[in-house]
């Protein structure tokens, strides 16, 4: 009663193609701002997190800020060494 390998493939590449059409769509058709107080709650917490002027609400995006503030952290080292290495190689 299992599927043979051509099944499979169309269905695995519906689930891709499904997935890469919703997501252009999303991503087409999001906001360009922070329209919502959660999202504006969450990038005042990755600048400072204050959990005293909700910044961001409790109880589960004191997390979510975490993980973004390593991603902001990193990301601004992963600058600053590329710009290090780049005048490095200018001689």
């Amino acid at each position: 009663m299992g599927l043979d390998a051509s099944q499979e493939i169309q269905i695995r590449t519906k689930a891709v193609l499904l997935f890469a059409i919703t997501f252009a769509f999303y991503f087409v058709s999001r906001s360009a701002a922070l329209d919502e107080i959660d999202s504006v709650n969450f990038a005042m917490g990755i600048r400072h997190f204050d959990l005293w002027n909700h910044q961001p609400h409790p109880p589960g995006y004191p997390l979510f800020v975490f993980a973004g503030w390593i991603g902001v952290y990193w990301k601004a080292h992963f600058v600053e060494l590329y710009l290090i290495e780049g005048r490095g190689a200018q001689g």
